[in-house]
């Protein structure tokens, strides 16, 4: 209303110019509170970059969160967030952050993966998720092998030397477990066929080809050679759980 009292009394003080002038001081005025609105309602360029970059990192430790606990706790909620507070230092960015997590769906692993890849972050940018994702592992899925095998996968999938991985998620794991240096060849040969150290020769061989028949190459044609590494190390504690269990009957 203000606005057209002012082209009203323009032009009658001062005719057509007046009008004029008027119209160009409202177009001013109307352009500057465009300018400000945008400016507090879109982010920066530099925080939109930030952002883009930030999405796949936080979908794809939210993944691995949630893969073998399917609900939120507080432990994990604090875990993501610690990882990325001297990332997200803006408001814009901590809010982003908090609303991500709470997404119920979120594109799936390998899309993930790639996107992030296209970011083209450093080893070391590598390597903190790496181990982050190995540290979500431990503490929701309490198999060993299968915290192997989805760490190491994911390691070659991002990137990471073999050796590099292997020798993280062994140190994690390790440090997981109870002290074992009373425990005997065969109680460990029971642990990884998953039997008694007392049971029968048929009991072993069930357990044995149960266990095998996941690390069979006829089965495992279309993996990278990392993994392909990894599963023929498994299959060899396996064969050798088994001999050593046998070599007592």
């Amino acid at each position: 209303m203000w606005l057209l009292a002012i082209v009203v009394v323009a032009t009658v003080i001062a005719g057509p110019i007046g009008f004029l002038i008027s119209l160009g001081i409202i177009w001013y005025i109307l352009s500057q509170k465009n300018d400000t609105d945008t400016s507090q309602t879109t982010p920066p360029e530099h925080h939109q970059r930030h952002i883009e970059t930030l999405t796949p990192c936080i979908d794809i430790l939210c993944y691995f969160s949630l893969k073998y606990e399917k609900e939120w706790n507080p432990e994990k909620v604090r875990y993501i967030k610690g990882l990325f507070k001297t990332i997200c230092q803006t408001s814009i960015e901590q809010d982003f952050l908090k609303n991500r997590l709470k997404l119920n769906t979120r594109p799936d692993l390998s899309y993930n993966i790639s996107l992030w890849l296209k970011t083209k972050p450093s080893t070391d940018d590598k390597k903190i998720i790496y181990n982050a994702v190995v540290i979500l592992l431990i503490n929701t899925c309490k198999n060993a092998e299968i915290i192997r095998q989805e760490s190491l996968s994911f390691g070659s999938n991002i990137g990471l030397e073999y050796q590099y991985c292997q020798n993280v998620v062994n140190e994690h794991i390790y440090q997981q477990e109870e002290p074992s240096t009373n425990t005997s060849e065969i109680e460990k040969a029971a642990k990884i066929l998953g039997v008694s150290i007392d049971a029968k020769i048929e009991e072993i061989q069930k357990a044995y080809r149960l266990k095998i028949k996941d690390f069979h190459p006829d089965r495992n044609t279309n993996v990278t050679p990392a993994v392909k590494q990894m599963l023929e190390e498994q299959a060899h504690l396996i064969n050798e759980a088994r001999e050593i269990l046998l070599s007592y009957k």
